[in-house]
């Protein structure tokens, strides 16, 4: 999935003696772009559009079974 970073921070929050940070704390904001925020001859199109298949694939699988099974598996054993 394509993604804009859209904030990057980086905190050192602890030292060993020699003050070398050995603990930091990472905040980073992401925003997932859409087909229409990329070019068509970025590799980010691409990559969205191979993120698109998967997800298509993957909602074939799910519609393949028989409504029993999907039934079945939406309830507590």
């Amino acid at each position: 999935m394509p993604v804009l970073i859209t904030s990057f921070s980086v905190s050192e929050d602890g030292f060993d003696v020699n003050l070398n940070p050995i603990e930091a704390k990472l905040d980073l904001g992401l925003k997932v772009l859409t087909y229409m925020e990329l070019k068509n001859t970025s590799l980010g199109i691409d990559v969205f559009n191979s993120y698109q298949r998967q997800k298509e694939q993957l909602a074939q699988l799910v519609q393949t079974q028989d409504a029993d099974g999907r039934i079945r598996g939406l309830l507590p054993a």
